[in-house]
């Protein structure tokens, strides 16, 4: 029989695994295709094609997101996620362009992002990096692009990479690296809306083979309505100014749940979880700043019911103990 101080340290386990969850807020979804498929709900399901106007193949059986056009055929497609609608959206994906198997000069193609999509009127915004390196933001109305702002990168998308765009109200902000490389300090290129109404909308990718054969590969995409920690410099610096203390929990807490790059904890899963904030704890005082600083009132807040909870545990498993 387990001793009464394990199941009660189970027990805190389940209290604080919920109390976690419970402070966790914002919207987010993430595909890595290992289920092959796009359509079954598992994850997520990826509608396509709007109006028929983008027909091709959205094949994921390989394991990635794979958008392509029959052979002798070019096109664009569009597909996205239904369930969740954003007004602010950070988005991030990790893709590649194949050159045509047969010419492989042929190789010309956009990767591209899309946010605030309406599928009925196709308006949105396109975030797009080429075979040329040429990265940029389209404003879209009604299928047409009123607004194409671009600039050009030392690497194009020819090679795995990581792309991020963000929409917090009517800015649009783009960034591209290698995947073996480091996210660039600031934007690469940022672009004020100040013309259209594009409030809210669905996430997702597309792509523009502009040369026939070609092929767009998504290994995985993200989207949330926060921002996505990157762990640099000094584990469990999640808010990136070197050092580790109170800010850095709420930059974890508000983004509980949610789906980044973050890994602190070694999982591999992809998701802010409890156990980034156990690496937070281990670090906390690292850094540039140093010493012990003050958690902010929230935060506090939150650590006070989990100290009460591990508390009350201790204390009940404790008057068991004596019992038997």
């Amino acid at each position: 029989m387990a001793s009464a101080s394990r199941v009660w340290q189970a027990a805190f386990g389940l209290l604080l695994a919920a109390a976690l969850q419970a402070s966790a807020f914002g919207a987010s979804w993430f595909d890595d295709f290992n289920d092959g498929s796009v359509t079954d709900g598992t994850p997520l399901t990826w509608s396509q094609d709007p109006h028929g106007l983008f027909s091709g193949s959205y094949d994921a059986s390989s394991g990635d997101y794979r958008l392509s056009m029959p052979t002798g055929a070019t096109g664009q497609h569009v597909t996205w996620v239904d369930s969740v609608s954003f007004t602010d959206v950070y988005m991030r994906t990790q893709g590649i362009i194949l050159p045509n198997e047969l010419i492989p000069e042929q190789n010309a193609g956009n990767l591209a992002m899309l946010a605030r999509l309406d599928p009925v009127t196709v308006s949105g915004y396109i975030f797009y990096f080429d075979q040329s390196g040429d990265l940029g933001v389209q404003v879209v109305v009604g299928g047409v692009a009123n607004v194409d702002e671009n600039v050009t990168l030392e690497f194009t998308a020819l090679t795995e990479v990581v792309m991020e765009f963000s929409v917090v109200g009517n800015v649009l902000s783009a960034s591209a690296w290698p995947v073996d490389g480091q996210k660039p300090a600031t934007p690469q290129l940022v672009y004020t809306d100040e013309t259209s109404a594009l409030a809210s909308g669905k996430s997702g990718v597309g792509y523009d083979d502009d040369e026939q054969g070609t092929t767009a590969v998504y290994r995985w995409v993200a989207a949330q309505d926060t921002p996505f920690i990157d762990d640099v410099g000094v584990d469990g610096d999640y808010d990136g100014d070197e050092d580790v203390d109170g800010a850095d929990f709420l930059v974890w807490q508000s983004n509980l749940g949610s789906t980044t790059n973050l890994d602190a904890d070694g999982s591999g899963n992809g998701v802010v979880d409890a156990a980034d904030l156990g690496v937070w704890q281990t670090n906390f005082g690292a850094g540039a700043g140093g010493g012990i600083s003050a958690v902010p009132e929230p935060a506090a807040a939150t650590l006070a019911v989990l100290a009460g909870l591990a508390l009350a545990c201790r204390r009940k498993g404790t008057a068991i103990a004596a019992r038997r």
